[in-house]
């Protein structure tokens, strides 16, 4: 997995024609609060690919005017301002503490678990990785693993919790728990936190 700065000019501009289509697609109004939100959410991403980082926090800004709780859009900020695009594991640290609904931030705080050990991986390798994430985050894991073990997997919110709790079980090897969880999920496996482990 490459950040983006080690994109390649020509790959980074054959994905600007089309996140340049988005942005003129995202960028007007919309009638419904529900579609405007979710249009805000959008070009969050396209703020992040084309480096706009006032543009993607003025969309987050936006988002979450409209529908606080916005699960699409704090994941869309939250990649913005990680060490994979345009911040630091501080700013990422800062932004998912800062989630003030208790839904969110605790879902937040697994995958914020899950994205400092793909950030770590590609920094120092796998297993210096986890040891790195045990020693500096120890007290995050114990919260998050003295907490519900499992979410109703009837929301969109949930499918990326139970997701991201068994990605955190499998970064800290505890097989049993991360195979339960493998096996509630079903077909219902998100794009990430599995491509970190490829």
């Amino acid at each position: 997995m490459l950040v983006a700065s080690e994109t390649s000019r020509k790959k980074f501009d054959g994905f600007a024609v089309y996140l340049e289509k988005a942005y003129e697609n995202l960028n007007q109004p919309f009638a419904n609060t529900k579609l405007q939100a979710e249009a805000a959410a959008r070009l969050v991403r396209v703020g992040m690919g084309l480096g706009e980082t006032e543009l993607a926090k003025d969309a987050f800004e936006l988002c979450t005017t409209l529908t606080p709780e916005h699960l699409m859009g704090h994941f869309n900020y939250m990649r913005t301002v990680s060490p994979w695009w345009h911040g630091s594991l501080a700013e990422l640290t800062a932004f998912v503490d800062s989630i003030t609904d208790p839904t969110l931030h605790r879902l937040f705080q697994i995958v914020y678990l899950n994205e400092v050990h793909s950030f770590l991986a590609h920094e120092k390798g796998g297993p210096a990785a986890t040891k790195k994430l045990r020693q500096d985050y120890q007290t995050r894991i114990d919260r998050i693993l003295a907490g519900p073990q499992q979410a109703e997997t009837t929301t969109l919110a949930g499918i990326y919790y139970n997701n991201y709790l068994a990605g955190l079980h499998y970064i800290l090897g505890n097989t049993s728990a991360y195979t339960r969880l493998r096996k509630l999920l079903g077909p219902n496996l998100t794009p990430y936190p599995w491509n970190y482990f490829k």
